[in-house]
């Protein structure tokens, strides 16, 4: 069996630590924490109050294609991810239009925020018939990865995801 190698060409992050390879990088020399007090949804009752969220994202900036109010957070930051790792591997992604590809994207279960209020609604007695259709939508894993092949509109590439928890963006 001969050896294969595997190149990096390019890297987004969006982290609690810092935003871009630059912010990100300088946020890992510096030791930076990125523990805060949870912001993105009530903690009453919760024994935990600290999370390490994602600020200053602003989704406009890397979603072109697609209105991104259509899109949830965890797509939001896929697409965004996508985008920097392009720009950052110094590519345009029309260059990438021409071949086949592969988008795989780790998470561990795609749009939680969109699960959480469906949940929410239907444990407080909405009908099934009445919860929020674009909630729904947001739900199957795969769109993380779909979203991306959409933004950077690559016809050829196959949207792949991998829903393994914590070990996700490893296996990706």
């Amino acid at each position: 069996m001969t050896a294969r190698r595997v190149v990096l060409t390019g890297i987004g992050v969006l982290s609690s630590i810092g935003n871009g390879v630059t912010e990100f990088t300088r946020g890992l020399r510096e030791g930076r924490c990125g523990a805060g007090p949870i912001t993105r949804f009530d903690r009453t009752g919760f024994r935990r109050q600290l999370a390490h969220e994602v600020h200053d994202f602003h989704p406009a900036a890397w979603v072109r294609h697609t209105p991104a109010e259509q899109l949830g957070r965890a797509t939001q930051f896929s697409v965004a991810a996508a985008r920097m790792a392009v720009t950052d591997a110094g590519l345009d992604p029309a260059d990438l239009r021409g071949g086949p590809g592969l988008v795989t994207v780790g998470t561990t279960d795609g749009e939680a925020d969109a699960l959480d209020r469906l949940v929410e609604a239907q444990a407080a007695g909405t009908a099934p018939a009445d919860l929020d259709p674009v909630g729904a939508r947001r739900l199957p894993a795969h769109r993380l990865a779909l979203a991306v092949v959409r933004e950077l509109r690559l016809p050829r590439a196959v949207p792949s995801v991998l829903g393994t928890a914590c070990a996700a963006g490893n296996y990706a």
